[in-house]
């Protein structure tokens, strides 16, 4: 599908879609509890779904009720009997391989070309298992001890996560040994300790300088040395709202009259709440509630934004910083070269074609403002959700329509996106073909 969407201020309240990252993990958590647990105000994206038929390969069960999922462990688990299909699914692929590799002792695991280049970095040299790559597949098998290891978060955080999984479900004690690169303990991978809080997990954290060390310790009485039966306790969960999706609707209220996005909680433990952080020291204003932001209209400057730990704010910050007063900087900004497309390249790409002011140098991405970007064009999503969402987000700042191709892109994520575009009496049509060819009508 390609739209056509119109410059205009938007305003009205909506709910933020759930968690993609909080349901990826809780998914897999429940999947090996020793019980039923129930999932309320699921996410069904495109991510989702494909965690989802990976788990159900080894045997669980899904059962959709209203607003509520419930995950059904089996009895047995079975070895997958064909290769796990994540297209591009990068959280599906890091999550569960080294889990698979642990319980199953050998998988394959095929995605889009390049789902399988974004995973071959060299943080997978540092988990302890064999794999081998071709264009289209990844096979991992003969995982050795990870009860004591040490991983570098560099490239991603979904990796780390995945090695906390297996010793949380599998192993049930082991520490794992962490170095950051920003003397900083990742936010993904604390909310990975705190999903697995949830389901009985206790854990431990201790860091010197830029190592940390979590530890996981028993957590059941009924401790085997290899995996036989769920170790888990159920739960009933609830996905809250999801802030990197939010951060984007949030934006159309900054840039346009006031937005309410309910369904955003103050307590949450995701780490791109600091989007709210970073656009308050750009002079944006919200007003927050326990459970519900308003963006008010704001008048918004330039700063310095350090995306080491929030890489997938990355896109919507340049989109923001390109129609903000004076300069704007971003640094530590590589993870973004590692996403569905090279967001790095492609979102100054998109910025530049509208008529930002925007360079890529070594140490930062620099910005200077505008009051307004140009528009009249048509743009390539690169098939990817979030450079989507960042050109609209932006667009009540442009001179004229755009084109928008390929939006069905959004339901990696964020599935509603366009339902709730039009909430905010948004204007986006079916394009012309005049209009995908790019021909200007005076």
């Amino acid at each position: 599908m390609n739209y056509t969407i119109y410059p205009k201020p938007l305003t009205g309240v909506i709910n933020a879609p759930s968690s993609k990252s909080i349901m990826h993990r809780v998914l897999i958590c429940a999947s090996f509890a020793s019980g039923i647990t129930t999932i309320e105000n699921p996410l069904y994206c495109f991510d989702t779904l494909k965690t989802m038929s990976a788990l159900e390969e080894i045997g669980v069960t899904f059962k959709k009720e209203d607003n509520k999922l419930i995950v059904v462990p089996p009895k047995n688990y079975k070895a997958p009997e064909k290769a796990i299909e994540c297209s591009n699914s990068g959280s599906t692929i890091r999550f569960l391989m080294t889990l698979y590799a642990c319980i199953f002792k050998s998988a394959i695991f095929t995605g889009d070309e390049r789902l399988i280049e974004r995973i071959e970095t060299e943080d997978i040299t540092e988990i302890p298992f064999e794999y081998f790559f071709s264009k289209n597949s990844i096979t991992v098998s003969n995982l050795r001890e990870i009860n004591n290891i040490t991983i570098h978060n560099k490239n991603t955080s979904q990796l780390v996560s995945g090695v906390l999984l297996v010793i949380g479900i599998v192993k049930q004690k082991g520490k794992l040994h962490i170095i950051s690169e920003n003397d900083m303990l990742d936010p993904y991978i604390e909310l990975t300790l705190d999903v697995l809080s949830n389901f009985g997990v206790k854990y431990e954290i201790s860091h010197h300088e830029n190592l940390y060390t979590i530890s996981i310790n028993k957590h059941l009485n009924n401790i085997k040395h290899e995996f036989d039966k769920p170790y888990l306790k159920p739960c009933h969960y609830y996905i809250e709202g999801d802030y990197s999706a939010a951060a984007n609707m949030l934006t159309l209220g900054l840039l346009g009259d006031n937005v309410i996005v309910k369904n955003l909680y103050k307590s949450t433990k995701q780490g791109d709440k600091a989007f709210i952080d970073i656009i308050e020291s750009m002079n944006g204003e919200f007003q927050i509630g326990i459970d519900a932001i308003r963006s008010l209209k704001s008048n918004l400057v330039g700063t310095t934004i350090d995306l080491a730990y929030n890489p997938d704010l990355g896109p919507i910050l340049m989109g923001i910083a390109c129609v903000a007063k004076g300069q704007t900087k971003i640094i530590n900004y590589a993870r973004l070269e590692l996403k569905e497309s090279n967001r790095i390249t492609k979102t100054v790409d998109i910025l530049k074609s509208l008529g930002a002011n925007i360079n890529i140098t070594k140490e930062a991405i620099i910005i200077e403002g505008k009051p307004n970007l140009n528009g009249g064009i048509v743009i390539d999503t690169y098939n990817d959700h979030r450079l989507a969402m960042m050109v609209v987000a932006i667009s009540s700042k442009f001179l004229e329509r755009v084109t928008l191709l390929n939006v069905e892109c959004v339901n990696k994520s964020y599935p509603t996106f366009w339902d709730d575009y039009r909430k905010l009496k948004g204007i986006c049509v079916d394009a012309t073909q005049d209009e995908i060819n790019g021909v200007k009508h005076g």
